[in-house]
This record gives C-alpha cells, structure tokens and sequence, in this order.
C-alpha cells in the first residue's frame, strides 16, 4: 500500500543494523475485512513485490548464516521436541533418526540419537541433552549429542553461558 523504495531500503537497513536470528518475512497483500482492504489501494506491482521480498529474505539469511557460523563448536544445553522432520535413514543416509531440539537461546539444533539409551521418541520429548554444534544450514543448526543432562548438570560443567 504505498511502500516507496526508500522505504522498503530503510527496511533493508533495519535487517542489516539489527541483525534478527529469526524472521517471518512475506510480500504484502490485503487482508479481507481489514482497515487496509476497505481504504488503501494495493499500488505495488507484483515484480517489485517479489524483488523487495528477495532482498529482504537475502539480507536476513546473510546475517543469520553468520550468527550460525559462530555457534560451530559451541556446546549447548537443548530440550528435544521430538524427532527431525528428515528423520527416516533414507532421506538422510544416516543409520539412526535423528531428534530435533531447542537450545536454552532458541534456535532449532538437529542431532543423531545415540544407539544405547533412551529408545523411543516419547522418552525423548522434554529431556535436555547437551549438543555440541558442528554445522548448520540455512534455517537449523547441526550437532553431535553429548549426553542426556539437567540444566542444573549442564551449568555446573559448561558454565552459564554456552562456548
């Protein structure tokens, strides 16, 4: 509705000042029943729509690939959801599933689970294992299972912060 190009560069600014980890970004369109369906004019052409989309989503996966970048090697204490959406071996070409968990900062670190232990998905869900990173794409993290721990047992051994 609007959007100049100097606005929609401001925009591109705030991505490259404030740097987001995460980000929801969507090309503009209207909402019936909205304030902006029933008195604003949607005057944006789609291509430039599109472009202004690819350069926000290009600034955003710049900066977050680098902020993933700084997390290779460090140890995390993360609580598993559940198992990867690209568990199953064959779409991985990994023996065991792997589990997807959530570090104390957020972000999404994919692991393989272990051989001996826990053997099901249900006695997974809600543990907090220790993850040290050891790679990462362009929207999750990957990492080498340590141990099964408590945040209590992760600190005393890591430290509050992870590294």
């Amino acid at each position: 509705c609007g959007e100049t190009e100097e606005e929609h560069l401001d925009t591109v600014s705030l991505l490259e000042e404030v740097q987001f980890e995460q980000s929801f970004i969507f090309a503009y369109s209207l909402r019936d029943k909205t304030y902006a369906a029933r008195h604003l004019n949607d005057d944006v052409p789609l291509d430039v729509k599109k472009r202004r989309l690819n350069e926000l989503i290009d600034t955003f996966r710049k900066h977050q690939s680098l902020k993933f970048a700084e997390e290779v090697g460090r140890t995390h204490a993360a609580m598993v959801e559940g198992f990867s959406k690209r568990s199953k071996a064959s779409k991985t070409g990994l023996d065991q599933p792997q589990l997807l968990a959530r570090t104390c900062t957020g972000k999404k670190v994919v692991f393989t689970m272990p051989d001996e232990g826990i053997v099901d998905n249900g006695e997974w869900e809600g543990k907090y294992v220790a993850i040290k990173v050891d790679g990462y794409d362009h929207s999750t993290l990957r990492g080498q299972f340590l141990e099964v721990t408590t945040l209590v047992d992760f600190h005393s051994k890591h430290g509050a912060m992870s590294f």
